[in-house]
């Protein structure tokens, strides 16, 4: 099926499955597990957890929960109606002085808890009552406050900035000074309209209230001055280098705790013990929902919807303004239906590669994507902020709150509008305190307007800077996002260089990209002088070479371990002999050892109704017996008596590593004409004795020195045994690939229509001629006796082929899988080169010996 239209199936089952009333946590994962299993089977459901818990394993995290006991403290006081009887106290001479009261206590209020719901119900309960006692319109007593609630979760400290910034991996610190600007944008912009919507009401007296005495004014200020004095601190503790978002935010929480006490008396530990209860199903509700979307995040990437989106919306010829239209157009209607934590953490791994490419800034677009989660909290179906209105004042009808928050809707899109004019006005603050670019607002304005679009478009124009810069990029960056670009970059282009090309990027990691000698020194006597663990870490990071880490971060992007190990093969191909790019060769063997662990690889049966691409792997990858067509492949997997299994990586499901072909016999065959001969009686599978692997092949010329065959011989005859308990022998039918060299070198006068003669020198040569290790010369010799085979029978004559003359003289040996004894003989010869044999094959090498001497 086509990625894209797979993305849109998983879009409307998505949205199914969360209007079915099921949390959006619960419903992510069922999507999720559930288009992992019909597309990549039950095997895939193994990697949900490790994603699941490794997305909440971030230390940023904690500032979450924190700030919503922060917030959770505030509104579990009288701290809201404290603010905005302050502000109405000091504000009431000003035109319009309470709906900006109102207002201006909805942004305090909202700076204070993070909490959009929390604000509307703070401030609403006081405010709503007011203005309507005062003549205000109940469409601008609601509205105002709906609208006001929403600046929770743009103004700092903001709980979906917080989400956000992990998400993406970028600055939270940044994010938090982005929102203020934007913020006071949109305060001014709500305060504009009330004001002109109640002057065109007709009645202009509520414009203006009664006066308080300055008594009165400073009174009320204790109460609230200790809360705007936490949000300064936690502002400067965090700008001002002294803590981490998280310290600042665990620091925070606890001194509201001790104010809400020491001010609004919150003694009752019911009082303390529901602030910490709702702040605990808050946090948990939005890490559960943040784990969640990591998976509904891997599974729309491990089908490839994340980047075919991309591509695709990265190949429309439109101007990156018109984009930026559609990106708002999907916002609005994800938080018409969504809450803002989810669409975040949904949306970001779609569209960050897209904002990234288009030439926008993610910290502005965090912005962007934020004034459009507020228009969601005021506009139905879900708009919670509605909701919130109508319990307060359940006698304003829903219509009449829904109608006075049009005109808001309105202000922020305007306020988005602005924001597309001059991006400084998020932009400027956070470039001011924490360094980095800023443009004047008339710059901003003008790079806009006079952008020109000839030629390619950014967002579709290639990177033409040299692989060295890329490959010094992707190290150096610490965004995921821009390093899923940067990786899936560097790997189009290697694909696309010749090998002269290839051959100066492999130089180039094997030079530039090794271990500095003189850090691993330095490191190590680090390690000498103070055995500890941040002195054991820094030897390590210094002992691995930098290029292990750009694999790493290849790695990453979609089809990039199939990508990396194609890239391996042509190592192999290109430096052999090179000493140098052998060296490079060794990281590429570590990490590979690492990622085809046994444990990620999947065991699938092959058979006749199997995938046609994954039948015509089997055709091409075959290396032992040539399959010369469909015919003849149908021959060896679709009969009873025949099985073909191979193992998968989760991350190359198309593409097998290593396959080995069975057949079912009775008694040990000695030929393999006859085993695969096309006029054969074929066996029920229940009169089967002997499982015969006749037939092992690696697919992968990059995988090579990477071990895995011996997993699938021993796993293949457990569930064989399980499958048809009448099995009693596991045996290979396997060639001699060093034999005919050997008889050369060794100069053996040798009659190959003489059986015994042949069996006598394949017994030798199996048993006696040794590497410079003591281990046996024979490569395939060596495979088995070290998974834990014995060798036990030779049979001449037994491949009549050219390519059976050529490499084993004919001649071919059953290897025997004793399931009871592969552990001893495996340690035997790992430990003493030991070779386990049968005691006929041992009589014909000894018979050998006796020949020889004679000669």
């Amino acid at each position: 099926m086509d990625a894209l239209t797979l993305g849109l199936m998983v879009a409307l089952v998505t949205v199914a499955v969360l209007f079915s009333g099921i949390s959006v946590a619960a419903g992510l994962l069922v999507v999720s597990a559930g288009f992992l299993i019909a597309f990549d089977g039950f095997s895939s459901l193994g990697l949900m957890p490790e994603v699941f818990f490794g997305k909440l394993d971030n230390f940023a995290l904690l500032s979450i929960p924190m700030f919503i006991i922060m917030g959770a403290a505030i509104a579990s006081t009288r701290a809201g109606a404290d603010l905005y009887e302050a502000l109405e106290r000091w504000l009431t001479r000003v035109p319009g002085g309470l709906v900006v009261s109102n207002l201006g206590a909805c942004a305090l209020f909202s700076a204070m808890s993070g909490s959009s719901p929390a604000t509307c119900a703070a401030i609403g309960k006081m405010g709503i009552p007011e203005m309507r006692k005062r003549g205000y319109p109940d469409s601008v007593a609601a509205g105002s406050i709906a609208a006001g609630g929403t600046l929770g979760i743009l103004i700092p400290p903001s709980v979906t900035m917080i989400v956000y910034g992990i998400a993406t991996e970028t600055s939270i610190g940044r994010l938090f000074l982005a929102g203020v600007v934007p913020g006071l944008m949109l305060v001014v912009l709500f305060m504009a309209w009330s004001l002109y919507s109640t002057w065109a009401s007709g009645d202009a007296g509520v414009l203006r209230a009664g006066s308080y005495s300055w008594r009165e004014k400073f009174e009320i200020l204790p109460r609230v001055l200790p809360f705007l004095a936490i949000i300064l601190g936690v502002l400067y503790a965090m700008y001002g280098g002294i803590a981490t978002p998280s310290e600042t935010a665990a620091v925070g929480a606890l001194l509201c705790l001790v104010i809400a006490m020491i001010i609004y008396r919150l003694w009752s530990p019911l009082q303390i013990w529901r602030v910490l209860r709702d702040s605990t199903k808050e946090s948990v509700m939005i890490l559960f929902i943040i784990g969640a979307a990591g998976v509904f995040s891997y599974m729309m990437s491990s089908l490839f919807i994340t980047q075919s989106i991309a591509e695709w919306i990265g190949s429309l010829d439109v101007n990156r303004w018109v984009l930026m239209g559609m990106i708002n157009l999907f916002l609005l209607v994800a938080g018409f239906f969504l809450p803002p934590v989810a669409v975040i953490l949904m949306a970001a791994p779609i569209l960050m590669p897209i904002i990234l490419t288009a030439g926008f800034d993610p910290i502005w677009f965090a912005v962007v994507l934020t004034i459009n989660m507020e228009i969601g909290l005021i506009s139905p179906p879900v708009g919670l902020n509605l909701y919130v209105i109508n319990s307060i004042a359940p006698d304003i009808k829903l219509k009449t709150i829904l109608v006075g928050s049009l005109p808001y809707v309105a202000c922020m899109v305007l306020g988005i509008v602005l924001l597309c004019l001059f991006p400084g006005l998020a932009l400027w603050l956070p470039d001011l305190i924490m360094g980095g670019r800023t443009m004047t607002l008339l710059a901003d304005l003008l790079s806009t307007v006079f952008e020109r679009r000839h030629g390619a478009r950014r967002s579709g124009r290639a990177d033409t800077r040299p692989m060295p810069e890329l490959v010094a990029e992707l190290i150096g960056t610490q965004g995921e996002v821009s390093g899923l670009t940067l990786a899936r970059t560097i790997l189009d282009r290697f694909d696309a260089l010749d090998d002269d090309g290839k051959l100066d990027f492999f130089r180039h990691l094997a030079r530039d990209m090794a271990i500095d000698p003189d850090r691993v020194r330095a490191a190590l006597d680090n390690y000498e002088a103070g055995q500890s663990k941040t002195s054991y870490r820094a030897f390590l990071a210094a002992a691995e070479a930098p290029r292990q880490e750009l694999m790493r971060r290849l790695n990453q992007v979609r089809g990039a371990t199939h990508a990396l190990v194609e890239m391996r093969a042509d190592l192999l191909r290109l430096g052999r002999g090179d000493d140098t790019l052998m060296a490079l060769d060794l990281d590429f063997r570590h990490l590979f050892a690492s990622w085809f662990n046994r444990g990620f690889l999947v065991l699938r049966p092959i058979s006749w109704e199997s995938p046609a691409y994954i039948l015509e792997r089997i055709i091409a990858y075959e290396a032992v017996h040539t399959i010369d067509s469909w015919e003849d492949l149908r021959l060896r997997v679709e009969p009873f008596d025949r099985r073909c299994f191979a193992f998968f990586h989760p991350a190359m499901p198309d593409e097998p590593l290593i396959f080995v072909e069975v057949a079912l016999t009775r008694g040990v065959p000695g030929s393999i004409q006859g085993l695969l001969a096309e006029d054969r009686e074929e066996l029920d599978e229940e009169e089967a004795d002997t499982a015969v692997f006749y037939s092992i092949s690696n697919c992968q010329a990059g995988l090579a020195g990477i071990s895995f065959g011996n997993s699938l011989i021993k796993q293949v005859a457990a569930d064989l045994s399980l499958e048809l308990p009448g099995l009693k022998t596991f045996v290979t039918l396997s060639p001699i690939p060093g034999f005919t060299a050997w008889l050369k070198a060794e100069d053996l006068v040798h009659n190959p229509g003489d059986d015994a003669q042949m069996r006598m020198l394949a017994a030798y040569y199996l048993l006696r001629a040794k590497r410079g290790n003591g281990q046996p010369l024979d490569p395939v010799a060596r495979f088995h006796l070290g998974n834990g085979a014995s060798i036990h029978q030779i049979h001449a004559r037994a491949d009549t082929s050219p390519n059976g003359q050529a490499q084993s003289a004919g001649v071919m040996v059953n290897y025997l899988y004793d399931l009871a004894k592969v552990t001893q003989n495996h340690e035997r010869f790992a430990a003493t080169s030991q070779v386990a044999a049968a005691s006929e094959v041992r009589a014909l090498a000894t018979a050998a010996d006796k020949a020889r001497s004679k000669e």
